[in-house]
């Protein structure tokens, strides 16, 4: 299998794990669909990615997931690869967060991942062909203190995860997961220059599973893949 014409379609791509997965597929020859809420930072990124196309996609907000998905079926006539990968983290304690501290993570991680499943799935089943990559979390497998709204909503992604790959086998789409460890990006609120971040991961690590999984044939079920770096 391979990536060269494939319609990709990444949430979150502005930044991160995102970005980086945009920029692998585009090297691997996939028309890659960069998405954020913020339209005029895509465009500047897209300008440095070959073969990619900024476009405005807010995932809590159903119709601007609506409207994404149906400009690519107008341009593109298909999605070949969605990969859910746009996602927030906020730490505290429950008893001193507030409820907008679960809802907004809810909403974005694991109802975000939910709502533009359901919106590409349509054309995926039509063409009788694809495949969903959710980027869930290594805290998707195992909670820890003061993360319990973010452990919350990439629990959900991994349980929906697993429901869906089994109601999509008979229209011959694979839907896999990954559970990131630690990744050196912007999600961990610790200085750049702390050592701690030398032994995580990179982006691009994620970025070349997800093209792995992208590229397998769709006879091979590979329904969870836990990514950690080996020195944490």
């Amino acid at each position: 299998m391979h990536l060269k014409n494939k319609i990709v379609l990444i949430t979150g791509s502005s930044m991160g794990i995102g970005k980086s997965i945009a920029e692998k597929f585009s090297r691997e020859g996939a028309a890659t669909i960069i998405t954020s809420r913020d339209f005029t930072k895509i465009k500047k990124i897209s300008e440095k990615i070959k073969n990619s196309y900024p476009l405005e996609l807010d995932v809590t907000n159903k119709q601007s997931v609506k409207k994404a998905v149906k400009q690519i079926i107008t341009k593109f006539k298909k999605i070949d690869i969605l990969i859910n990968n746009a996602g927030i983290a906020e730490y505290g304690k429950v008893a001193d967060v507030d409820y907008v501290h679960f809802e907004t993570q809810i909403k974005t991680n694991l109802l975000g991942t939910i709502c533009c499943t359901k919106e590409v799935l349509p054309y995926m089943i039509k063409q009788k062909s694809g495949k969903i990559i959710n980027i869930s979390s290594g805290s998707g497998k195992k909670g820890a203190a003061e993360t319990s709204a973010y452990c919350a909503s990439k629990f959900g992604v991994v349980g929906f995860t697993e429901s869906i790959a089994e109601e999509f086998k008979q229209y011959n789409i694979n839907v896999h997961l990954i559970n990131p460890g630690k990744v050196n990006t912007t999600i961990h609120k610790i200085p750049h220059n702390d050592s701690r971040r030398e032994k995580m991961l990179l982006p691009e690590d994620i970025a070349n599973t997800c093209a792995f999984l992208a590229k397998l044939p769709e006879r091979v079920d590979i329904r969870e893949m836990n990514v950690k770096p080996w020195r944490l």
